[in-house]
């Protein structure tokens, strides 16, 4: 797979090797040859905090390479890699392994709690897979299924 580096027509293109671990998204510059390699990845990120978007094959391409895709990233400088395949068969394979590995990271998680505010109150924003979604309010504990 090849990144491209700029949003320049005549970008720099770099080959990238991806590898997903678990429920990690690895990016590396050359192929892990070793388990002491993997520790030694350009980005790393969690499956479930990386969307991967198609680059349909019309204007939208930053150049004539097709099978695009873009990882974005949920942090807080909108991290964005623009990532092209080989072939549209490479493309697809990637994305299943992708789907199949976010859902298998959200199923061994079962539940996250995010900090938030509601109503001026510090609260807690609860996604469980099993109860579904609950808020509460964090100075009494009192929870309201949402």
């Amino acid at each position: 797979m090849s990144e491209g580096l700029s949003e320049d027509p005549k970008q720099k293109w770099e080959p990238r090797f991806l590898i997903l671990k678990g429920g990690d998204v690895c990016l590396f510059e050359s192929p892990p040859l070793s388990s002491e390699d993997l520790n030694k990845c350009l980005y790393l990120y969690k499956s479930y905090d990386v969307a991967i978007k198609q680059v349909p094959n019309d204007s939208r391409r930053l150049d004539k390479r097709e099978n695009c895709f873009y990882l974005e990233t949920c942090m807080a400088d909108g991290t964005r890699h623009y990532l092209s395949f080989e072939t549209p068969q490479m493309l697809e394979a990637f994305e299943t392994a992708y789907h199949k590995s976010v859902y298998a990271t959200v199923i061994a998680m079962q539940t996250r709690t995010f900090a938030c505010s509601y109503e001026g109150r510090p609260s807690g924003l609860v996604l469980d897979i099993k109860q579904g979604i609950s808020l509460y309010d964090i100075p009494t504990k009192v929870s309201n299924l949402c």
